[in-house]
């Protein structure tokens, strides 16, 4: 059986824009999932629109507001490529409120699409250094 030209095109609309739909579910991730003060953290993106800017934002879930004065947690905003990604860093400030804190990265674009994660900052000691022993 022959399909008509308008059904055979309907359903080839239909399966780009699922495709696309699919595909536009947006995702932010980091390099890691816990720092040391000093460390930049890698942030990666997919699934947002093409050539548009995306607003970066993290914040501190574990202290809220620094209380002092820092640019640590302004936001700010990368382009996304031709495939709607994105690469960013972020740098872990020592002196932005940070040692053992969560920390909450979101990702916004102006149409509304939206990804977040999580990544911390955890207090560790290396306690190598005071042990006992040879030399």
């Amino acid at each position: 059986m022959r399909w008509p030209t308008i059904s055979r095109i309907s359903l080839t609309l239909l399966a780009s824009t699922i495709i696309l739909i699919a595909q536009s579910t947006p995702v932010v991730s980091t390099d890691k999932l816990d720092y040391a003060p000093g460390e930049t953290v890698v942030i990666t993106g997919s699934g947002f629109h093409i050539n548009e800017l995306i607003e970066l934002q993290v914040t501190n879930l574990t202290l809220g507001p620094c209380p002092y004065p820092t640019t640590a947690y302004d936001p700010w905003f990368v382009m996304s490529d031709g495939t709607g990604g994105f690469t960013a860093t972020w740098y872990v400030d020592p002196a932005a409120c940070v040692l053992g804190s969560s920390f909450l990265l979101t990702a916004d674009c102006a149409h509304g699409l939206h990804a977040e994660t999580t990544f911390t900052d955890a207090a560790s000691a290396n306690l190598d250094q005071a042990r006992n022993g040879g030399v």
